[in-house]
Formats: structure tokens, sequence, C-alpha cells
């Protein structure tokens, strides 16, 4: 299955985006908040926050920012699909 990700604002990551599947469905959005520094995911009716506050600055540079919050919002996506379907 390919799937694609999508800024909401290619300006301005931190606006978030999501991740669509091969025939354009939603597969998760989600939102960075940099004063919090939290990661939310929201995957049709479930949802969770990431609280990043952890890790070190020099790992919230923009670039690095860019690339890698899209990647954990779709793995946390995943794990929240996982367990709506072991219900």
């Amino acid at each position: 299955m390919a799937i694609t990700h999508i800024f909401k604002n290619d300006a301005d990551y931190s606006e978030g985006g999501y991740w669509t599947d091969d025939y354009g469905g939603k597969i998760c959005e989600w939102k960075w908040n940099a004063d919090s520094r939290v990661l939310t995911i929201r995957c049709g009716f479930h949802g969770r926050e990431r609280n990043l506050n952890g890790f070190g600055v020099r790992q919230f540079t923009e670039e690095i920012l860019k690339k890698r919050l899209p990647r954990l919002a779709l793995e946390i996506a995943e794990d929240l699909r996982t367990a709506e379907q072991a219900i």
C-alpha cells in the first residue's frame, strides 16, 4: 500500500499535515505545538498526544522536525489502528 504525506501549509510545517492511502482516504491527521513541544495525532475517532520535551534542543531544528514529525505521526497512527482492531 502506498501512502502520501501532505502538509497543510508547505511554508509552515507546524500547522501539521495528514497521510492518505492509495485512494485518497485520510489515514491520520497531525499538528505540532512548538511552544509545548506536543505532537497531536487524530486517526478516525481516536487520538493521541506525544510530548517531546524529553528530547534535546538539537532535535528541534526546523529541518529535522519537518522530516521527523510526519513519520512519528504515522507510527502513532499505526499503533492507534492496531489497538482499534484489537477491540
